[in-house]
């Protein structure tokens, strides 16, 4: 643990804070809704290709920002630490994850949906496209959410020992390891309650994290 606070690290928690509140946005302007039929299903999404594009696009950028901050958290508590190296690693692991749901979701669905909204001869094309889709967002979100969350627990456990910062470490510790426990009970429900209250942990560990890089001497 270093004996002064660097711009650096204060830069990177002011970039970890911001990510999550600009989350906070892209997640309230997310379009979506019932549809009656998969042709409405194909209708919605062309229609909002562009506006699923830049919320998508926006939170893999998010996931960029967010791993570089706690890369930076994960070397002022120290590159040589199991701790610090595991907690950096998970939360890449789950980065990546979340970017594959996201580039399905978001870009590889709706550009499918264009193709063939106005081609109702091929809507079973269509339909099989949208299963496999489903299918692997279904399993790359929780996936992404349950190594975040593990992430998390493992940052708040090291945080336990850095004074000033052991709220945080608990936030962390309890967030994340109730997210994971949520999760690994629901694993594959795709229960969206359960998948939006854990997105609204990780999203305050996210800002906790990010006020102990700029106020604390991490």
């Amino acid at each position: 643990m270093a004996n002064e606070q660097p711009g650096g690290a204060r830069a990177a928690g002011i970039l970890l804070m911001a990510a999550a509140i600009a989350s906070v946005a892209l997640l309230a302007n997310h379009p979506g809704g019932a549809t009656a039929s998969f042709s409405d299903l194909l209708k919605e999404e062309a229609k909002n290709q562009l506006v699923d594009a830049v919320v998508h696009g926006g939170f893999i950028a998010i996931m960029i920002l967010e791993t570089a901050g706690f890369g930076t958290l994960a070397m002022r508590l120290g590159a040589g630490k199991l701790a610090a190296i595991l907690g950096l690693v998970l939360f890449a692991a789950g980065a990546a994850a979340m970017c594959g749901s996201l580039v399905t979701d978001g870009l590889v669905l709706p550009a499918l949906a264009a193709r063939y909204v106005d081609a109702p001869e091929k809507i079973e094309f269509a339909r099989l496209g949208f299963v496999f889709g489903g299918s692997m967002v279904r399993f790359l979100m929780p996936i992404s959410l349950l190594l975040q969350s593990a992430s998390a627990a493992v940052f708040g456990l090291a945080l336990l020992g850095v004074s000033g910062a052991r709220l945080v470490g608990g936030a962390g510790l309890i967030l994340g390891a109730l997210g994971a426990a949520a999760l690994s009970m629901d694993f594959g429900g795709g229960h969206a309650f359960i998948l939006m209250i854990v997105i609204a942990g990780l999203t305050l560990w996210a800002l906790l994290a990010g006020l102990a890089l700029v106020r604390v001497k991490v």
